[in-house]
């Protein structure tokens, strides 16, 4: 990981969503009570990811549009690095958790 102004970089991504797969995380998600750990939304350049109890902005993902214009193209994402907020774990970690956060947004089970 590269540590950037407001965090460290992950390993590039290199996934892509569809506009339909990408729709219900770009309204955002919002937690209905205390099992539900995350917030999320598309703030127009990247997927937001905040711990719902805290309030912390813990991943923020960066997005393009893809060439073809079916979506997006997640390209990097930056992570919060702030000890009182969050500890990163190694690369191969992260961009785990980071790609399981992912599929579970976009299955509706944040």
């Amino acid at each position: 990981m590269t540590r950037g102004s407001s965090g460290l970089s992950c390993p590039p991504l290199d996934m892509a969503l569809t506009q339909g797969e990408s729709e219900p995380l770009a309204w955002g998600v919002v937690p209905e009570d205390m099992e539900h750990r995350w917030f999320a939304y598309f703030d127009g350049e990247a997927f937001c990811f905040y711990r719902s109890w805290t309030g912390f902005l813990i991943y923020r993902v960066l997005a393009r549009d893809a060439r073809d214009g079916s979506g997006y193209e997640l390209y990097e994402a930056v992570i919060n690095a702030s000890p009182k907020q969050y500890t990163p774990a190694d690369d191969r970690e992260e961009t785990r958790r980071l790609r399981e956060l992912l599929r579970a947004a976009l299955d509706g089970e944040l």
